[in-house]
């Protein structure tokens, strides 16, 4: 038996009397909190960079996603590194902007980015020895983009997570640990860099590495237990990992 209360009816084409009522809550959200409640059909689409691998696109969705966080992680020697390269090429083919920020100070020669279809004259490469410094880049970048009003994908790529260091763990002691500082640094550098990379729909791809877990459990058919440098922050950030 139907309910006499108006609000709970439901009319013969399936909508509800409430309908009205939430479109008026949800306008209501959005001029308190903002664009970002109460989110609407269209607010869904999310727009990726295709990597021209058409199985890894596939697989992702559509390719790397536009202003949010990818983390890669894996083991040493296995493409990583040329990976990020061959991302900035994509980039200049769609005609937007690739930053490598390089904290391992490996990026290679010339030829190594001309090999992957990069035209070093028309990105930004830069050799980052503090956290604080290539986050502060990658914030830079968002309000480049977002400044200019750039229409065309803008990807930055950090390579990599694992050569963060800060500038208290330089100037430390050798005998100090300064592990829990890094993390702390980079716990903070991806909560600012993500909802900068949102507001200026910014990706950026993270590259990783992979370490045994200290007093991990040995498993006899996977081995040793795997874990990735900087803390837990990125592992849950990163919309893609």
């Amino acid at each position: 038996m139907a309910k006499k209360d108006k609000d709970l009816q439901v009319v013969s084409n399936g909508t509800s009397y409430l309908d009205d009522d939430l479109d008026i809550f949800r306008k209501e959200l959005k001029k308190e909190f903002g664009d970002s409640t109460a989110l609407e059909d269209d607010d869904f689409v999310t727009a990726f960079i295709p990597t021209g691998i058409d199985p890894l696109d596939y697989y992702l969705g559509g390719g790397i996603p536009q202003g949010k966080l990818t983390e890669i992680v894996g083991k040493e020697g296995c493409g990583k590194s040329s990976f990020g390269i061959y991302m900035l090429g994509q980039i200049q083919k769609q005609g937007g902007l690739g930053v490598l920020i390089d904290t391992e100070n490996g990026a290679g020669d010339r030829f190594r980015f001309e090999n992957f279809g990069v035209d070093t004259r028309k990105c930004i490469v830069s050799v980052e020895d503090l956290a604080e410094k290539a986050f502060m880049q990658i914030e830079r970048v968002a309000n480049y983009v977002q400044k200019k009003q750039i229409s065309v994908p803008s990807l930055v790529v950090m390579d990599s997570v694992a050569g963060l260091t800060t500038r208290a763990e330089l100037e430390a002691d050798y005998d100090s640990g300064g592990f829990p500082a890094t993390a702390r640094m980079i716990k903070k550098g991806v909560q600012r860099v993500k909802l900068m990379c949102k507001e200026s729909n910014l990706a950026v791809l993270f590259i990783n590495q992979t370490r045994v877990k200290m007093g991990g459990m040995v498993n006899p058919y996977t081995g040793q237990e795997l874990t990735s440098p900087g803390g837990d922050t990125l592992k849950f950030q990163a919309i893609t990992r």
